[in-house]
């Protein structure tokens, strides 16, 4: 119960070891230097900002709000779930269905790990990523992206894109536009893409683009 119901609490350079749920229901929380080791960690957790931290912590930030990470490494699965005006900011994401179920999630020049699956499911994102993701799941549009693979409902069989083979996108939804742009993010190459995907319920808006060779 390390940190349950805190305010106004500013910590540097702290290193914590096997501790599970620390900073429950806490708000006004001010971190840097902080390595994390200990599971469901920061639930419930306002206003809170941390940055050059060490998180390797599953279930992390559920139902949080108000959340700003810098500069970190936050490694396992269920990440963010639920949270809202979540922020990541030069952040490498590992874990399995990070960044589900957020309302008005905004990453910054992130990149994700292989084993980042499933990410962004119902959730509200707008995010620059370097890199691939391992696969993206949005209930609205119904589709699974996998890294260099793409399996439409329907179709016969998966298409193969090679690195740099950008689609034709003309006159094609948003959701099959996020779809073919991941595509073209694999690890071969330098790349930022910018997503915009809708959510569940929320209004959808064209996504834009930018890859570039290395």
């Amino acid at each position: 119960e390390t940190f349950w119901d805190c305010s106004h609490v500013i910590l540097r350079h702290v290193e914590a070891s096997k501790a599970d749920y620390i900073f429950m229901h806490s708000d006004n929380l001010d971190i840097d230097g902080f390595t994390l080791r200990g599971n469901y960690s920061f639930q419930y957790a306002r206003n809170v900002v941390i940055r050059n931290a060490l998180l390797d912590t599953k279930d992390a930030f559920w139902e949080s709000e108000n959340v700003t990470v810098y500069d970190s490494v936050i490694n396992g699965e269920f990440l963010g779930w639920y949270a809202r005006n979540l922020r990541l900011v030069n952040c490498r994401i590992g874990g399995s269905q990070p960044l589900c179920y957020c309302e008005n999630l905004v990453l910054e020049n992130c990149s994700f790990e292989p084993d980042a699956n499933l990410a962004f499911e119902y959730s509200s994102v707008q995010a620059t990523i370097q890199g691939a993701i391992p696969s993206v799941k949005n209930e609205e549009s119904q589709r699974r992206l996998y890294q260099g693979r793409f399996h439409w409902p329907g179709d016969s069989g998966r298409k193969r894109q090679s690195p740099g083979q950008l689609p034709n996108f003309r006159g094609r939804s948003p959701s099959y536009l996020t779809s073919k742009l991941m595509l073209a993010v694999l690890p071969s190459w330098s790349t930022t893409v910018r997503l915009c995907l809708p959510g569940s319920g929320a209004r959808r808006s064209w996504c834009r683009k930018r890859v570039s060779p290395t």
